[in-house]
């Protein structure tokens, strides 16, 4: 369950949850990606688990400004293993959004 960036785990069904923990601060969203890890999205930038969200990586920034870009989103996977993230650019001069889109073909390292 993610409230924000905080979670908590059940690992029996939604009977009983763990504490929550804080992961960082932005909206937050989710993908469990092919080799089963979970990628969760939060501002401009991501954490990734390797055991079921036991433990987290250090945030790994998406290389975006920060000044006017915004969330939108989670990242999605493709079946080529490409990731996809589609955040959008706020023009305060012409109060118009411009959605921009970026791929990663090397799990997140770099994106065009």
């Amino acid at each position: 369950m993610v409230n924000g960036s905080q979670v908590s785990r059940s690992t029996d069904a939604g009977v009983s949850w763990s504490p929550i923990s804080a992961l960082g601060s932005g909206g937050s969203y989710f993908t469990r990606l092919s080799d089963n890890s979970l990628l969760l999205t939060m501002g401009l930038s991501w954490i990734r688990s390797t055991d079921d969200g036991r433990t987290w990586s250090s945030p790994t920034s998406f290389g975006l400004p920060s000044k006017h870009t915004y969330e939108f989103g989670p990242v999605i996977e493709t079946s080529g293993g490409r990731w996809a993230y589609c955040p959008y650019y706020q023009d305060d001069q012409q109060h118009v959004s411009h959605p921009y889109f970026m791929w990663s073909r090397d799990r997140g390292k770099t994106w065009s």
